[in-house]
Order: C-alpha cells, then structure tokens, then sequence
C-alpha cells in the first residue's frame, strides 16, 4: 500500500498518523491509540477498529508481540493477526453449523485459543473441545490462556494433524507455523524444529471417541492430509461431523490454493461441500 493510499484512508477514517522515530508510528484516534512499527502501517490502519473492539485497553502497544483482549467473556492473551481475523474466520466458521451445548468440538489449529474459547462456551459443561496445536510457542500461550480462565471443558494437544503418526520438520513462524519438507530452507535462527504428528483417526480411535458435533480446521496446507485420513479412516467408523475447513493456504505441490483439490475429494465421495467466506475461504461440508 502506497503512502497516498495510507494518508488517504487514514483521513477518512479520522486516524492521526505521528512518527516516534524511524521505524516506529503512532495511531490515534480520539482517545484510542495504537503504536506499531512502520513494516505494518498499511495492515494497521485497514484495521484500527478491529484492533479495539476487543482491547481491554484504549492504548496498545504493536512494537510488542502479545496484547490481552475481551472475547467472549474471557480474558485472551494473543497478537495482531489473530485479533483481525476475529470477525472475518472465529465467528464464521460456524455459519453452516451453530454449537450447542453438549457438542464435542475438534479445533485443529488452535492457535492461541481464541475458537477454542469461544467454543466452550457454547457447548458447556456437558461439551468437550479437543484444541490441537503444534508450535511450541503458541502452545505455551494457548495453554495460559486456558488455564487464567479456569476452563475445565477444553482438552489441549501438542501435536500436528497429518495422515501418519510422524516426526516432522516445523517452521516456528507465530500466525503462519507450518509442517516443511526437507528442502525447505530459512535464515531465521532458532525456526526450524521437529514435532510430532498424529492422524485424528488414530486419536480418535485412541480416546474411544464415538460422537463429533464439529471439526474446524486452520492447519496451513495440512489439510490436505487431514482429508485424506477423513474419508479413508474417520467416516468408515460412522462418524459425520459438521466441518469447517480453512482451505486459502497455497501447496507447491498442487499449484494453487487447497479448497479446489478437497472440494473434489469430498464429491469423489458422495458428500457435498459449499466452498464460502471469501476474506478467509474455507470449505464446509
């Protein structure tokens, strides 16, 4: 985004943009304000409302990585990324499906718990929410933010979903982690390391789990995979959730974004799917 464009967008939405210094800016608008750095001016200013709907604070501070927000009743220690999606991914993935209590929910990518949070709340006591998340990090958040809300209903696991029960190699990038393969190459220190993997149907099966209301999933590009063990190995057993698949993410391998490659799957078996939510695409099934 150019600097017209910004100054331009920043003046129709009232926003005062003031330097600190050379790299870091400042929003402000009446009495909220938002200090970044310049790298994300553009992200920021598109944003700024999103950003404080949800603050617990009228001042926030972006030069830091983590901020705490109100949602859902819950207090969410989490970053930028997460809060911007709130309104475009959190709350439409159940658009097709709406929780209630008593449901037993999978979220496969839990990030930092915001779904997670939101979902056991509806399902309540009488629900379970099983919260997969593989990156070291946001686990570790995930599991603070669970734990300072006193959450019962919510089982977390460290691992990644895939179709084999594996070690692989994981690119530690905070909203954008993600399994690499072995020519996957990157100059940040300390971003490359392994993790273990699970098929849900082994999970499952392990847990003795008979009944899934619903399945969202956000596992950047893994989902393919998550599929694959879906139809071979989960609807044989006579379980049919409702899903929602975050499917915007490119594959190398196929050329393109994951929705069009499992839309086929799901019709190659009889089962039919809306591909939907165009600021973050998901298939639904």
């Amino acid at each position: 985004m150019n600097s017209f464009i910004i100054k331009f967008i920043s003046f129709i939405k009232g926003i005062t943009i003031t330097p600190v210094d050379d790299k870091v800016i400042r929003l402000t608008k009446k009495e909220k304000e938002l200090i970044l750095r310049k790298s994300i001016l553009g992200k920021c200013i598109l944003n700024f409302e999103k950003v404080f709907k949800y603050s617990k604070d009228n001042k926030i501070n972006l030069t830091k990585k983590y901020f705490e927000i109100n949602f859902s009743g819950k207090t969410i220690t989490t970053d930028f990324e997460q809060v911007k999606e709130i309104d475009d991914a959190i709350l439409k993935y159940n658009i097709y499906y709406k929780l209630k209590s008593g449901d037993i929910v999978f979220d496969l990518g839990g990030y930092h718990g915001v779904y997670s949070l939101w979902a056991s709340t509806l399902v309540g006591p009488l629900g379970k929410v099983y919260c997969f998340e593989p990156d070291p990090i946001n686990f570790e958040i995930l599991k603070e933010n669970i734990e300072k809300n006193n959450i019962t209903n919510i089982i977390l696991i460290n691992k990644a979903i895939s179709n084999k029960n594996q070690t692989q190699r994981f690119f530690i990038r905070g909203h954008g982690s993600r399994i690499v393969d072995e020519a996957f190459k990157t100059n940040t220190k300390g971003a490359l390391c392994t993790i273990p993997s699970i098929p849900l149907s082994q999970f499952i099966k392990e847990k003795n789990i008979t009944k899934i209301d619903f399945i969202k999933a956000d596992i950047e590009g893994a989902e393919i995979e998550f599929v694959d063990d879906y139809l071979k190995n989960i609807l044989p057993l006579g379980i049919t959730p409702h899903l929602a698949i975050a499917s915007y993410h490119y594959r190398k391998d196929l050329g393109t974004n994951t929705s069009k490659q499992i839309a086929k799957e799901f019709k190659k078996n009889g089962i039919k799917v809306n591909i939907g939510n165009k600021k973050h695409e998901c298939v639904f099934v």
